[in-house]
């Protein structure tokens, strides 16, 4: 087994950087990784990709809303019209004069 190449390694109180060493036994290569903290860059690009998907979801969520607000106002003026329909239907006023009676 012996290691093919590395990756510089920083370490310090601050960071703990990314080493990548290939290392070949048998004619197989592994790859070792030891692992980091993100750098203040991949932060923001995680965080500002995190905001997108959050406002996405919230646009979608508000415009699905704002459908279902239009859908239940409609119903409701729909109700209202009906039941002013019910109130204000033409009543059939069959009017009796002199000369239907005396027929």
């Amino acid at each position: 087994m012996q290691i093919k190449s590395t990756s510089p390694h920083i370490n310090n109180d601050d960071d703990i950087v990314l080493q990548i060493m290939e290392i070949e036994a048998r004619d197989n290569v592994h790859l070792c990784i030891l692992l980091r903290k993100p750098n203040e860059q991949e932060i923001k690009k995680h965080v500002i990709g995190a905001y997108r998907n959050i406002k996405n979801q919230l646009e979608q969520t508000f415009h699905q809303s704002s459908n279902e607000v239009e859908q239940t106002e409609s119903q409701r003026i729909e109700t209202q019209n009906v039941a002013i329909r019910k109130t204000t239907a033409s009543t059939n006023v069959h009017v009796n004069n002199d000369q239907d009676m005396n027929n």
